[in-house]
């Protein structure tokens, strides 16, 4: 298959997910601010126990399907609370499933948790190297800033193309609470 099909069929991959979240993440905004507004810096309930990193208590949700796991296939992965978002903490996982014949795509969900509730924030594409995968990009600046948070890490691969829409095989690799941090740039 020439490059440039490989590319432009990556595009329309990333375009198609983008494109979801964004308006998931405008029909949401209104809601960011409901709520506790305080921060982690402040000692408040958005950011975990006694203002510092936040713990798998605090990302705690009423939502089904949000329970934290990890995949018997995800090797290394961060630990409860890493700091994520601010474009300056990186989160990396190893993948000890990987398949480069199934060409995989790493991408993730995010979501902010107030008072036992969870609230899309978007997501993103991870790079991969070879199963090495990590985070590259920040979170848009928001209330989310110190507050726990829900990262749902998924592979994607055999992802096929009907002349309609694309199509794969995803599987979660697991759900981590994370420490959001706001990329104040």
């Amino acid at each position: 298959m020439p490059s440039s099909t490989r590319l432009a069929r990556a595009s329309a991959r990333r375009l198609r997910r983008a494109v979801p979240a964004l308006v998931t993440l405008l029909a949401l905004a209104p809601a960011a601010g409901c709520g506790d507004s305080s921060d982690a810096s402040d000692g408040g309930s958005g950011g975990g126990s006694g203002g510092g990193l936040v713990t798998e208590a605090d990302c705690a949700v009423d939502e089904a399907g949000l329970d934290l796991e990890v995949a018997d296939d995800l090797g290394a992965h961060p630990e409860a609370g890493a700091v994520f978002g601010d474009g300056e903490h990186h989160l990396e996982f190893v993948d000890e499933g990987y398949d480069a014949e199934v060409a995989p795509t790493y991408s993730y969900d995010l979501s902010y948790v107030v008072d036992g509730t969870a609230f899309p924030l978007g997501g993103g594409i991870l790079e991969n190297d070879g199963g090495d995968v990590r985070t590259v990009d920040s979170v848009f600046t928001s209330e989310a800033d110190g507050r726990p948070g829900i990262f749902t890490l998924q592979r994607t691969g055999e992802v096929s193309f009907d002349g309609d829409s694309y199509s794969g095989d995803v599987d979660v690799l697991g759900r981590f609470c994370v420490t959001l941090a706001v990329d104040a740039s």
